[in-house]
């Protein structure tokens, strides 16, 4: 996961067998707003009606001062921009019929030779490779600040490693002889489970819901209706499988427009977010329970709806509004929000969020407390590198400590190393190297 994100469900009930082996290893787990599909939904329909250009040729016409004729001319020429649109939308529709979506094949998904790794990209561009060739695509749609060719080989072969035993579904167009135009992974419980190490009881992993993930439509194919069919042909997948929940989380950048627009006209819906104001008892004792309207199974701050605090608006903001908030309110610092995080960890959300890291810290003082853990077993530091973030490695925090509730998760290190965050990892290395502390094995020093 990185930054700010939204998250999705659909309902989801059948008793057919599964198509697929369910296995995934997921991204990091969903922190911000939550998207729940509701799988009766109707396809939105298209705003723009066949009768709008003769209402607007009507209307225009409709003065006295307009001949008959012209009226009539108004008309006709309305009608023929009505059926010119109509037309369009047919071969828009026809060419988004030759899009096909299909299980990714094995030679798709297999671990390509491990030289490929540290290939410059005109060299990779020689290789016929399709399990590089969705590696490629995947780097492309979530790209690093880093050269491909720079990037450590480990994360190019976990990433293969991933594409290979995780359930992924290709669109192709018909047209280009199968060519791929766009994947999306189908995370399930059982490779949850798996990245956790074990950790969730049979009573937890019952309550675990598949994760839809890393959609990526090729630049070129954009806006002929591939991504909503992948996103379609998931929640079908999904359904048909031995799954017997009702919901289908998926992760997305808050700021991403586009993609939220694309899982909304496909269904979904926010229920909550991260950061968000807190529900108290009479006391004023934040109640705590299932969050995310029971969505998600660990227990954490109850969302009181009214969208996020004033400071973490605030911090999404920048310093300057976070200064005001402060000295109106300066106990908000210290206030739990919804995911249990703190205002440190809202920093780790985004890049204007980091820059309020060193102001917060100093209004904290001595409070502030750079290891605490969120709902996810999160700590600030962790929050920071999933995001490419890492301003509290200063302040003490460790890099190295594993996250999750268990303490079996990856470390701020391991995240950056993940979400291929270079810029954070070259600070981490940076702290190392100045401590004497040897690089990992095979790691490249940035």
């Amino acid at each position: 996961m990185g930054k700010k994100k939204r998250n999705g469900q659909a309902t989801l009930q059948s008793d057919s067998k599964p198509p697929f082996e369910k296995e995934a290893v997921p991204d990091e787990p969903t922190v911000e707003l939550q998207l729940y599909e509701d799988s009766k939904t109707s396809p939105p329909t298209s705003e723009d009606s066949d009768d709008a250009p003769l209402s607007d040729a009507l209307a225009a016409a409709s003065d006295g001062l307009v001949h008959r004729v012209a009226v009539q001319a108004a008309v006709q020429a309305a009608e023929a921009a009505a059926a010119e649109s109509h037309r369009e939308a047919l071969e828009e529709a026809t060419e988004q019929a030759r899009v096909a979506v299909r299980e990714a094949r094995e030679e798709e998904r297999a671990a390509a030779d491990r030289r490929i790794a540290t290939l410059k990209m005109e060299e990779a561009q020689l290789i016929e490779s399709a399990a590089f060739g969705l590696c490629l695509l995947n780097l492309a749609t979530f790209p690093s600040e880093l050269p491909r060719w720079r990037q450590l080989p480990g994360d190019w072969l976990s990433l293969q490693r991933r594409l290979r035993i995780n359930h992924v579904l290709v669109a192709t167009s018909e047209e280009e002889s199968g060519h791929i135009l766009g994947s999306v992974e189908v995370h399930s419980p059982q490779y949850q489970q798996r990245l956790a190490g074990g950790a969730y009881s049979p009573e937890q992993l019952a309550r675990l819901q598949p994760y839809l993930a890393s959609l990526a439509v090729r630049e070129g194919a954009r806006g002929r209706g591939v991504g909503q069919s992948l996103v379609e042909a998931a929640v079908e997948a999904v359904r048909s499988s031995d799954y017997a929940g009702e919901h289908l989380l998926l992760g997305v950048t808050e700021t991403n427009s586009a993609a939220v627009r694309l899982y909304e006209r496909c269904g979904f819906e926010t229920l909550s977010i991260y950061g968000g104001r807190v529900l108290r008892d009479a006391a004023g004792t934040v109640v705590i329970g299932k969050q995310f309207e029971e969505h998600n199974s660990l227990p954490g701050p109850v969302y009181a709806g009214g969208g996020y605090t004033l400071l973490s608006a605030a911090i999404r903001g920048g310093p300057p509004a976070v200064r005001r908030v402060l000295q109106a309110q300066p106990g908000a610092a210290r206030e739990v929000t919804t995911g249990g995080a703190t205002a440190l960890h809202v920093c780790g959300m985004s890049r204007a969020g980091e820059m309020s890291t060193a102001l917060l810290l100093e209004a904290l003082g001595a409070d502030a407390d750079v290891e605490a853990t969120d709902a996810w077993g999160y700590t600030p530091l962790q929050r920071h590198a999933s995001n490419n973030l890492a301003a509290l490695l200063a302040a003490g925090a460790s890099h190295t400590r594993p996250s999750g509730l268990e303490g079996r998760g990856d470390s701020a290190r391991a995240l950056a190393r993940r979400f291929r965050h270079f810029a954070t990892l070259r600070v981490f290395q940076q702290f190392e190297l100045e401590r004497g502390i040897p690089l990992p094995e095979g790691e490249i020093e940035l």
